[in-house]
């Protein structure tokens, strides 16, 4: 009985001791999740950018942004782990202004040397190879995908090579039916006889009305992209921004790698098109390094990338920003503009771009473009319907 009166007694004093320093405990639990070292973040942890996705890298992104007092907007930077990883410090200049890009990038490779050491430790200590991680060869899968689209019987079949982030296939795409027929065809008259719905959207008329407001908006463009600057293709719905879009893109065809955004897909255009296939991707990241990498070995010097944002009326699709090293069109509605923010970052990189307004439609352009590409497709009844429904523009 008096050693069970012991063993509660010490029970007893025991819980009060508790009782008494939880406010400390407590206190104590609370500087550990402020202080982020003593928490553990991944990059104290595991200091690899392998693996690690979009959310996490734009953590240590905040973290290196605060220790070093820099002012860049990580958002411009984020990406996944094996993207940033692959970034050379001119693409991290562009992305986040030199002093910002040159600590990012020392930074990210003080990373990846503390993780190859880790790694290697950790392996020692574990002695088995077998549980190595798996390093995925980026240049290896690029150069699997290059030799693809200029496989004789992909380029015959006019196929698409759909890139993956670690896989591709090939098969048929509309959009890319239209940029071969868009390479193919010859402007009569005025009028570019395309044989597809423009840019494969369903009841899009095959046929472009050049005017010469817009022969003339088209060259402007052109001698502002030539001289670095990038420009926003601005106005409303039916105006004919992505016309001339795709009448920009047909004259950069075989001078210029081309990226064009449709939506939330990407689509590579080779220098070499259409004696190689196009390469389409649905991840932004995976298609800007794989643009990137082809930029480096295609021999243009100054800007080898020309690079259209048609982001259509997506307000939270990625634009992706590829900086000097390519000339940058975006064609896009007030609305579109003003909702995404992806878009307004990309707007404000290095300052403003140049906003050019589509050209008005005179009553005789209306004319002439329902007479030479909408006749075969409805009645001139229901082209005044749809005229005074988009705002007397076809």
């Amino acid at each position: 009985m008096a050693a069970r009166q012991s063993v509660l007694k010490k029970r007893k004093i025991s819980s009060v001791m508790m009782s008494a320093e939880g406010s400390d405990a407590k206190e104590k639990l609370t500087e550990m999740e402020e202080d982020p070292k003593k928490t553990g973040q991944w990059w104290e942890e595991k200091p690899d950018l392998e693996g690690r996705t979009e959310r996490e890298v734009k953590q240590w992104l905040e973290d290196l942004k605060q220790r070093n007092d820099l002012d860049f907007v990580v958002d411009d930077v984020a990406c996944a782990g094996d993207n940033l990883a692959a970034m050379t410090k001119e693409d991290l200049k562009d992305l986040a202004g030199k002093k910002a890009g040159i600590i990012i990038f020392n930074a990210k490779e003080k990373l990846k040397k503390k993780g190859e050491k880790r790694k290697s430790i950790s392996d020692y200590e574990r002695g088995s190879e077998e549980r190595q991680s798996y390093e995925f060869d980026v240049a290896a899968f690029f150069k699997r995908v290059s030799e693809s689209s200029k496989l004789a019987d992909n380029v015959s079949k006019k196929a698409a090579i759909s890139l993956n982030n670690r896989d591709f296939t090939v098969g048929k795409d509309s959009f890319v039916e239209f940029l071969h027929r868009l390479h193919e065809a010859k402007e009569i008259d005025g009028v570019l006889e395309v044989g597809a719905p423009i840019l494969a959207k369903q009841g899009y008329p095959s046929r472009m009305l050049v005017r010469d407001s817009v022969e003339d908006h088209i060259e402007d463009t052109l001698k502002l992209l030539d001289n670095g600057k990038r420009v926003i293709h601005y106005g409303t719905p039916g105006y004919g921004k992505s016309m001339t879009g795709a009448l920009v893109v047909k004259k950069k065809m075989g001078k210029k790698l081309i990226v064009i955004q449709q939506g939330g897909t990407w689509y590579f255009v080779p220098k070499d098109f259409p004696r190689a296939c196009v390469v389409k991707s649905m991840y932004p990241e995976t298609m800007k390094t794989y643009a990137i990498a082809q930029a480096e070995v295609s021999g243009v010097k100054t800007r080898p990338i020309f690079h259209l944002i048609d982001p259509h009326s997506q307000r939270t699709t990625e634009v992706i920003v590829f900086g000097e090293i390519a000339e940058q069109l975006a064609t896009v509605s007030p609305n579109t503009l003003q909702l995404n923010d992806k878009l307004r970052s990309w707007e404000k990189q290095h300052g403003y771009a140049m906003r050019k307004v589509e050209p008005h439609w005179e009553n005789e352009d209306m004319k002439n473009c329902y007479e030479k590409c909408y006749k075969n497709l409805f009645t001139l009844d229901e082209y005044e319907k749809r005229l005074y429904f988009w705002g007397n523009n076809p």
